[in-house]
């Protein structure tokens, strides 16, 4: 037992009023006169026991309430926290309240929101007027890092709203410690009040700090969401099927059976399936569209799902176009290889022009370039396919037999590709193929135990490098690379070990080189993503000539407009939206200061918060049992008294007072009945 004035306990020595008064009795005797006395001596001795007897009782009921009235003043109590809550100066109360879309499920017909913001105001309640406290959310807002009195803290408890915003609760505490710290708080407190996701709850005890938490959990723990969503091309064809990959999450314990996903294209709708799902599993479905004309076009797909439902809808934005423009720059001769791919194909529209008579100008406009055979790369192009590389563009190099090494591994050191070592005349077989690289994903069935691949008379080999990003898609019998795939700057490019020479390598009349070199021409997609998460640093790279030093876009939504971050790279405006400058979930249209349309982006809210898996108040108990860390019960009647518990443990003084009350009753009794 403690006390929270102990001093109080030097009062005890007023127990000896009532003994002092005892030993001396100035009670005056009454003289009684018998006329027989022949039984006095007995009644004395009777008498004389009854009264001690009734004056010991009498003592002891008035030093036990003496003893219990100072008791009362000193004010015991038994800490049931793990710490004593006694320590002198500052006291600071900072209170988190976990706002984030999760808390909208519900307990009792009550959104978890709601009652953390009502168990919020008891915790004010319970320290009273003399408290500082500190209100904390996820939003981390500027006027929330500071103390302030109870009533400026009540009616920020009242303001608090839904988030889109979620933070792990380490950034919590760091933020709670940095708040008491700059507020020079003396015995920090924090009470935090959330449904504690296990994707968001790992945080490492700070023994400066009396942590309390208050888990609120939803009665029915389930939830179906859009997880993520993609085409299984990186280009969107005008007027041709296209796939769009969606996967649904089901969080709960119950199986969700024929609930309908629907596909919305500009406002129509394009596609709609009906999906199945087990208990804490997924799928992935398959929607089919088409759309009539190049462009950019904004997606929405949904789902019905309650009570959580801020993740049942997911935007999309893309470009449509018609044709891949394929750009293959030639030494003295046209490939006919190249050309039977990429001419007849209705996805594809070929460009051909030969090195000395390059239009530099028109390189950006196309998906795929391809170095056909060139003896060397000048200067001037190894500058444009650098700009062309950082524009999401993809390059195949197919070197000449007469190569200029060092004018290849110019470009080459420049876009981080391997150097070229020298040339070899040995005879090697292609022996690997790496058959989970993108390029090759649905071209096989099934592999072949024995596959057959390409056989080479003259190739070079490259010096392998710790700067670059090499992938080997094809490999010769030494281990060696015939076909190797490197990024830069949100580029692709492809290098072949061998020129597309008939008479070097059977490469260009293989099974494999028509279904490589399409897939090729594919990769070099709109650099810019379909959709972006909120609560990212997000960089949205928008690609238009109308872009100049002096100007500016914004980002206008059907209920925001700002102006984000914006740094201008050549013919591409990278544009910055973090989690201050956007909160809402949606597609936006990049604009021109002059209203002009650029592109689109798409956002959508963070799903980590809808994945229902919560730690019970049981297992934080086990996963946290640090002596200044408590957990209380948010689901009892009387949260209040807990939180009173948990700051000065069990108060013993109002019992005190029972006893004052219950030995001074029990002393007038004594006195007025027993003779």
């Amino acid at each position: 037992m403690s006390f929270v004035y102990p001093a109080f306990l030097f009062a005890a020595a007023l127990v000896a009023i009532p003994i002092i008064v005892h030993l001396f009795n100035f009670r005056r005797y009454k003289t009684v006169y018998f006329t027989n006395v022949r039984f006095l001596k007995e009644v004395k001795e009777e008498t004389t026991s009854r009264s001690k007897l009734k004056h010991l009782l009498v003592l002891a009921a008035r030093c036990l309430a003496v003893l219990f009235l100072v008791l009362a003043f000193a004010q015991p109590f038994i800490p049931v926290n793990k710490t004593e809550q006694t320590k002198e100066g500052t006291r600071g109360i900072s209170i988190f309240i976990d706002n984030s879309f999760s808390m909208s499920a519900e307990a009792d017909d009550e959104a978890l929101l709601l009652r953390a913001k009502r168990k919020a105001r008891e915790i004010v309640d319970v320290y009273g007027e003399t408290g500082r406290f500190q209100l904390l959310t996820n939003d981390f807002e500027a006027r929330h890092q500071r103390f302030v009195s109870r009533e400026e803290v009540l009616n920020m408890i009242d303001e608090v709203q839904p988030s889109p915003r979620s933070r792990p609760l380490r950034e919590v505490l760091a933020m709670q410690k940095k708040t008491f710290t700059d507020g020079r708080i003396d015995v920090p407190v924090g009470y935090w009040l959330s449904d504690f996701q296990k994707n968001i709850a790992d945080f490492e005890p700070d023994t400066a700090i009396s942590l309390s938490l208050a888990p609120l959990q939803a009665v029915k723990q389930q939830n179906v969401y859009i997880d993520s969503a993609w085409f299984e091309r990186p280009i969107v064809f005008t007027n041709q099927p296209n796939n769009l990959f969606v996967k649904i999450m089901n969080s709960g314990d119950a199986e969700i059976e024929n609930n309908r996903l629907t596909l919305n294209i500009n406002g129509q709708t394009k596609a709609i399936t009906d999906y199945s799902i087990a208990a804490n599993s997924f799928v992935v479905d398959t929607l089919v569209f088409t759309v009539p004309t190049d462009g950019w076009y904004q997606a929405e797909l949904s789902i019905q799902d309650y009570p959580i439902t801020f993740d049942d809808i997911y935007y999309m934005a893309f470009r449509s176009t018609g044709k891949v423009q394929v750009l293959v720059i030639n030494e003295d001769k046209e490939s006919p290889f190249l050309k039977a791919i990429y001419a007849d194909s209705e996805r594809f529209g070929l460009t051909t022009q030969p090195v000395n008579r390059l239009d530099y100008t028109a390189l950006t406009n196309n998906g795929l370039i391809v170095l056909n055979n060139l003896n060397a790369i000048p200067s001037g192009l190894a500058a444009e396919l650098e700009k062309y590389l950082q524009n999401g563009g993809a390059l195949v190099i197919f070197p000449s037999a007469r190569a200029d090494i060092n004018s290849f591994n110019t470009f080459f050191n420049v876009v981080g590709v391997n150097s070229i070592g020298g040339l070899s005349t040995v005879e090697m077989p292609v022996t690997t193929l790496e058959t989970q690289h993108d390029l090759f994903q649905d071209v096989f069935e099934a592999v072949p135990r024995n596959l057959s691949l390409p056989n080479t008379k003259l190739h070079y080999t490259f010096v392998p490098s710790t700067r670059s990003n090499e992938q080997e898609l094809l490999t010769f019998r030494d281990g060696t690379s015939f076909m190797s795939a490197y990024t830069h700057e949100g580029g692709k490019i492809y290098v072949s070990a061998s020129p597309l020479d008939r008479d070097v390598t059977d490469f260009p009349v293989h099974a494999i080189f028509v279904p490589m070199l399409y897939k090729m021409a594919l990769s070099g997609g709109q650099l810019q993503a379909p959709a972006y998460t909120l609560g990212n640093d997000n960089v949205v790279e928008v690609i238009s000539e109308m872009v100049n030093a002096d100007a500016s876009l914004k980002l206008k939504g059907k209920t925001a407009e700002f102006i984000p971050q914006q740094r201008i790279n050549g013919n591409r405006v990278l544009l910055t939206v973090n989690d201050q400058s956007l909160r809402d979930a949606g597609i936006f249209e990049v604009q021109t200061n002059d209203g002009k349309m650029l592109a689109l982006a798409a956002f959508n809210y963070n799903r980590n918060e809808s994945v229902a898996d919560y730690y019970t108040l049981d297992e934080l108990e086990n996963r946290y049992p640090q002596a200044n860390i408590s957990v209380l019960d948010a689901g009892s009647t009387n949260f209040a008294g807990l939180v009173q518990e948990f700051d000065r443990g069990i108060v013993l003084w109002k019992l005190c007072i029972i006893f004052v009350l219950l030995f001074a009753g029990i002393e007038a009794l004594l006195l007025r009945f027993m003779k």
